[in-house]
Order: structure tokens, then C-alpha cells, then sequence
């Protein structure tokens, strides 16, 4: 268990993904259980998640993170990064664009589409593995310690203020 002081961004925001992974495993399951309580309220849990700390992470990762990095890092190095901070950046607008247009809507009407929404989320959850296995790694890496502190802090409140269950490094 991880002391109620960490401020590790690196594991918030991998704590955040593994939340959000297990988020979308509930959806996948609620939907084949929509009709009985335990399904309905997995995925109602996947869509307050989903639309509150999950979208507070993602502006952590486009305002915070991946500036912080890019200027951590110099010359070719950095164009590198750009470029996988623009590829993440595009893959979310997508995945968001999709929820709010068809996934959303579906959930709230009862609309079959169980076969596109496990497309979906077998896409996010694909985007998770690639910021963690490329882009958090490089949190403790490239940033010294004033930023890493800083961006604690900014994980913490910013994952907190929005869901108060939201993992804070504490839960691990």
C-alpha cells in the first residue's frame, strides 16, 4: 500500500487507467445484463467514470503532461514526443467524439449495439495500454522533481474535485 501522502503522478494516473479499465469491463458486462439492477448500475458506475475522472485525466495528460515532457525534452527527441502526444491526443477525440454521438445515446436509450460498443471499448482500452506503456514511463524519467511535485498536486485535486472515489495514489 502505497503512504496517503504520495504524490507520484506516474501511479495516480496509471491508477486512474486501471480504474477506467475496470469501468469498461463493467460496461462490456452491464450490457449483457442491462436488464437486471447489478447491470444497470455497472454501467451507470462506467458512465459517471467515464464522464467525470476519465475526462479530468484526459486533460491532465493534454494540458499538463504532455507539455510538461515535450519541454523536458530537447531537439529530435522532443519532435519524437510531439508526435505520440498528437497520435494519443487524436486516438481520445475519437474515442469521445464516438461516446458522445453513439455509445452515450445507445446506453441511455436501451439501443442494441452491443457488437459497436465492444468495438469501442476494446479501442479505449487499447489507448490506455499505449499511455501506459509509452507515455507514463516517462513521467519520472524526464521530469525533475519541482515538476513532478507540481504535477501530483495537479493530479490529485484534479482527479478528487471531480469524483472523490477517483484513486489518489492512496488506493494502491
Amino acid at each position: 500500500m502505497v503512504p496517503p501522502d504520495v504524490t507520484d503522478p506516474a501511479s495516480m494516473l496509471l491508477d486512474a487507467d486501471a480504474t477506467t479499465r475496470n469501468h469498461l469491463r463493467g460496461l462490456r458486462a452491464g450490457t449483457g445484463r442491462a436488464a437486471d439492477r447489478s447491470g444497470r448500475l455497472a454501467m451507470q458506475a462506467a458512465i459517471d467514470w467515464l464522464e467525470g475522472p476519465a475526462q479530468a485525466q484526459r486533460c491532465l495528460l493534454e494540458d499538463r503532461v504532455l507539455p510538461a515532457l515535450v519541454e523536458a525534452m530537447a531537439g529530435s527527441d522532443a519532435v519524437c514526443l510531439r508526435d505520440l502526444a498528437e497520435r494519443l491526443a487524436n486516438e481520445r477525440s475519437q474515442l469521445d467524439r464516438c461516446w458522445r454521438a453513439k455509445m452515450r445515446p445507445q446506453l441511455a436509450t436501451g439501443a442494441s449495439g452491443a457488437a459497436e460498443l465492444q468495438a469501442w471499448i476494446s479501442a479505449f482500452e487499447g489507448h490506455l495500454r499505449r499511455i501506459d506503456d509509452e507515455l507514463l514511463p516517462m513521467i519520472p524519467r524526464l521530469l525533475d522533481d519541482e515538476a513532478l511535485d507540481a504535477l501530483g498536486r495537479a493530479c490529485r485535486v484534479s482527479l478528487c474535485e471531480v469524483h472523490p472515489s477517483a484513486p489518489t495514489g492512496a488506493d494502491t
